[in-house]
């Protein structure tokens, strides 16, 4: 018989090349596809271990005027806290003491390092996704120059796997969303074989060359990607950069480059709140740049009427808030009113640099810390900024309403009762004499 080429894609953990076979017959194919198979298992099983467990820390705990405070102790001075991801049970946040958790059933700090499973301690940038957490590891090669890996913590089977994704990745309705190379795409993290879903071409203008400071921002209608731009190693700045706007309807791209027309240089972040989206340039007086999409202009917020500069570094959306992360500590803007309050050190934020902002479903939760050569000595920890859940906003509202018509209900009842205890007016004329 005739034999015929059969040339075909496939991608699995830490691979991606194209292979291409020459085989003949039905038999051959499926003999391909069954070394596929294994070498896949294979490449899974290399990526997948089981955590040996987490062990306690001490904590002290704080409270102050608009939040509280949880410090976990008996770790290394100058320790750093790298991002934060609220889920329903615990508080995750990345260290170089290893990935933290912060247990508010039970308000345990545990830790998870070497010791305990991890292939690294110095861990950063954890996010929540459907069953676990990601994070990366930065590691150190046997050449000995540093590397970054992603890994998918399953906290139901309680193993750790390493997925293919870049440094910068966004959870959205089900998938986890990653710059690539030159091209944008989504994984399921639970799906073994990773295959890339949605891949998007990046626009030139964003070829991802060593490109720093990138984070995205993932909508039903537009993806909104943030570039810091290239760094000019004669100039020691970042040159170039600004956010992208990709229009997921049609597929077009639109770029907003830094200038005096449109918004200053080195975009660290991206986030959108349902309304407009606002890009960070980490300075303070930088301000924010916020992009409306119906008109697809970008207008500059520079200073709030409580006069706060509203630039910085990390951006963060709680629903009526935009909660700002900066190296001086934290800002609270309200886009409605154009108002903000800042909370710094002094106030009892645990340090002074701002390193992640996430939120549950009653509280937003900041970490931060301070060097030891800072005036106010080496500190770290989490802050709890209380937050009225949706239902109880809900349950305010009822119960704002039933009183209101309760108090009305009982104005109208002793109005009509007042009146009926007037004495009827006479008829007649009437005298009275006195002696």
């Amino acid at each position: 018989s005739l034999s015929h080429f059969l040339t075909i894609s496939h991608s699995y953990p830490n691979r991606g090349k194209l292979t291409k076979c020459v085989l003949g017959g039905k038999r051959g194919f499926l003999l391909f596809k069954a070394t596929v198979l294994m070498i896949q298992l294979l490449a899974i099983a290399s990526t997948a271990n089981a955590l040996v467990g987490k062990r306690e820390l001490p904590i002290s705990v704080e409270s102050f005027d608009s939040f509280d405070v949880f410090r976990p102790l008996d770790i290394e001075a100058d320790m750093r806290v790298g991002g934060i991801a609220a889920t329903a049970e615990s508080i995750w946040i990345g260290s170089d003491f290893g990935l933290l958790e912060y247990d508010k059933r039970e308000n345990k700090w545990w830790v998870r390092g070497i010791g305990e499973g991890l292939p690294g301690d110095q861990v950063s940038g954890p996010i929540e996704v459907d069953g676990g957490i990601v994070f990366q590891i930065r590691d150190v090669e046997s050449s000995g120059r540093p590397k970054r890996k992603r890994y998918f913590l399953d906290l139901d089977l309680n193993q750790l796997i390493e997925i293919p994704v870049s440094s910068h990745y966004y959870w959205y309705d089900g998938l986890l969303w990653t710059i690539g190379i030159n091209s944008i795409y989504a994984i399921d993290p639970r799906d073994p074989s990773h295959l890339r879903i949605h891949e998007i071409e990046v626009t030139d203008e964003f070829k991802y060359r060593g490109v720093g400071g990138l984070a995205l921002a993932v909508t039903d209608e537009y993806i909104y990607f943030a570039s810091a731009g290239q760094h000019n190693n004669e100039t020691d700045l970042f040159e170039g950069g600004g956010v992208g706007v990709y229009d997921r309807s049609d597929g077009s791209w639109e770029v907003f480059r830094p200038g005096e027309d449109t918004f200053d240089g080195y975009s660290c972040d991206v986030v959108f709140d349902g309304a407009f989206a606002y890009a960070a340039h980490w300075h303070e007086d930088r301000g924010l740049t916020r992009f409306q999409p119906g008109n697809r202009r970008w207008s500059r917020l520079k200073e709030s009427d409580s006069g706060d500069a509203l630039g910085g570094r990390l951006l963060h959306n709680s629903g009526d808030s935009l909660w700002i992360g900066r190296q001086s500590g934290l800002l609270r803007y309200y886009p409605e009113t154009n108002q903000s309050v800042q909370y710094r050190m002094e106030d009892g934020l645990p340090g002074y640099i701002v390193s992640g902002i996430s939120s549950d479903h009653k509280a937003t939760w900041v970490s931060a810390y301070a060097y030891s050569a800072s005036p106010s000595g080496w500190s770290v920890g989490i802050a709890r900024f209380h937050e009225p859940s949706a239902s109880d906003k809900e349950s305010i509202s009822i119960f704002l309403t039933v009183f209101f018509l309760f108090a009305s209900v009982c104005m109208a009842l002793i109005a009509r009762k007042r009146r009926s205890n007037i004495p009827a007016k006479p008829t007649g004329s009437s005298r009275i004499e006195f002696d």
